[in-house]
């Protein structure tokens, strides 16, 4: 996982590529609110966000199937995200 920073909020996910059969789709959660303050004293409101990739094969309703499981592509992108939720989940 990584944070991405923009001066805009970014959507929920991204369709970066298809290729060779397979969709490249960026997957993020956690969106905020920050203030940035510059070399000059200036601040800048930014957002930022929690980010991750996921590879999958490719399907022509690929858009519906990213918003209706968003949630599991985030969490399975990465096994230690998959545990830390799993952990959460078990402790409430």
């Amino acid at each position: 996982m990584r944070v991405s920073s923009s001066t805009n909020k970014q959507q929920d996910y991204w369709l970066r590529k298809t290729e060779d059969g397979k969709h490249y789709i960026r997957i993020r959660m956690n969106h905020r609110e920050i203030e940035r303050e510059d070399m000059e004293g200036e601040t800048t409101t930014m957002w930022q966000c929690d980010e991750v990739e996921v590879m999958m094969p490719q399907r022509a309703d690929i858009e519906q199937y990213v918003k209706n499981h968003h949630k599991a592509l985030f969490y399975f992108a990465e096994p230690e995200l998959l545990v830390e939720k799993l952990s959460e989940l078990l402790e409430a």
